[in-house]
């Protein structure tokens, strides 16, 4: 029985995304297909365009007979959490596959690109580059050029697919180590477009060049799958996320109450209360905040991580939501060991999990950013169930 799974962010779901499904299902022949998506907001901390339950329609609309959760604490995440927590989530509903995009889709030369990254030479050298004063980014890649001449490598070790990537290989193989489990891996071609495109020149079109033109209000009908969403309207949600941040921090009794979560490091809290009654954007504040250490993407994670106050001490979670399944999808849980199926949560009616708890208190933000206020009480419902495959 092959079961095949899939990560997804969907933000917003385009024609990219209808061709990633196809073409990995395509290649596997699965007899079930299950997605694990994040949820309101992204790994690099932006406010999601779709909410979450659209996506799992959207999902269970095109091929994917399961749809998991990966909450806000494990999708908000940096690349290694992000990916670790998504397979170990798939692995535990035992897929057999796992297909992902990338622009570099050649396993050997990204297992050969993991392996100078583990390589303790390559922390030595990113180390030195650090304190030279470049960029995390950069110090990145000139640490890599000291491994190696391959210019494909080079080229392609900072392109985000990539990244994601090597970090699903690495789950993959702890997997294999710790459990002798084998998972197959399925490439899929990034293609027509580049993740930085800005501008929409294709009908397959980057998510970014999508919700750029969301923010200017322009027609942006052709390059998404489903017309019948209500998106986001994204400057009216930053404007009122700017608004909580800065109220977060005049109505702080005290900068401690920042320092112990999730995210804080070296002071970062007090250069975050220096700027923020400086900025008239949000992305000024994130402009103002983030230094040659600290990215645009740190900023914004930590920036949520203070609004939900997200402790330290979680990152790494054992959670198993299901958010919507159709016959198929059914079936498969039905095949579950008694042990995974007595950890699954299909509504948040009773108590919580810390995952449960903060994924709970972000689709509460999410609602005052979107409008929709009431919008959590659909986590005390069931999961989303199609009757027929689609």
């Amino acid at each position: 029985m092959k079961v095949l799974g899939l990560i997804l962010e969907l933000n917003p779901p385009h024609h990219g995304h209808k061709y990633f499904i196809d073409k990995a299902i395509e290649l596997v022949k699965p007899d079930v297909t299950i997605a694990v998506i994040s949820t309101n907001f992204t790994m690099r901390g932006d406010i999601s365009v779709i909410n979450k339950f659209d996506k799992t329609n959207f999902c269970l609309d095109n091929n994917i007979d399961l749809v998991l959760e990966l909450p806000y604490i494990a999708a908000v995440a940096s690349a290694d959490y992000f990916c670790s927590n998504a397979v170990n989530i798939l692995n535990s509903f035992n897929v057999t596959d796992i297909a992902f995009g990338c622009e570099l889709a050649n396993i050997n030369k990204l297992k050969k690109l993991n392996n100078y990254l583990k390589n303790p030479k390559y922390n030595e050298a990113l180390k030195e580059y650090l304190q030279k004063g470049f960029s995390y980014s950069n110090a990145c890649n000139k640490a890599l050029m000291t491994m190696t001449k391959d210019l494909e490598l080079i080229e392609n070790f900072s392109m985000p697919n990539n990244t994601l990537a090597i970090q699903y290989i690495n789950t993959i193989e702890s997997i294999k180590e710790k459990n002798n489990k084998e998972i197959n891996i399925h490439l899929i071609q990034r293609i027509e477009n580049n993740y930085f495109d800005t501008i929409a020149s294709t009908r397959i079109a980057s998510a970014t060049s999508i919700r750029n033109l969301m923010m200017n209000y322009e027609d942006y009908s052709e390059y998404i799958v489903n017309n019948d969403i209500k998106y986001l309207d994204i400057n009216k949600a930053y404007e009122k996320l700017l608004t909580i941040i800065k109220s977060t921090f005049i109505l702080k009794n005290d900068i401690y109450e920042i320092r112990d979560l999730l995210g804080v490091k070296e002071g970062i809290e007090n250069r975050l209360d220096n700027v923020v009654g400086l900025s008239n954007s949000y992305d000024e504040l994130v402009q103002n905040a983030c230094t040659k250490r600290y990215s645009q993407n740190y900023i914004k994670r930590l920036l949520l991580n203070i609004i939900l106050k997200v402790p330290d001490q979680v990152q790494k979670v054992n959670y198993l939501r299901v958010l919507g399944f159709n016959k198929t999808g059914e079936s498969h849980i039905k095949t579950l060991p008694k042990a995974i199926k007595e950890e699954i949560i299909t509504t948040y009616k009773g108590s919580l999990t810390t995952p449960s708890k903060y994924e709970l208190k972000a689709t509460k933000l999410y609602g005052l950013l979107s409008g929709d206020e009431n919008i959590y009480l659909q986590e005390y419902q069931m999961p989303i169930r199609r009757k027929e495959n689609a």
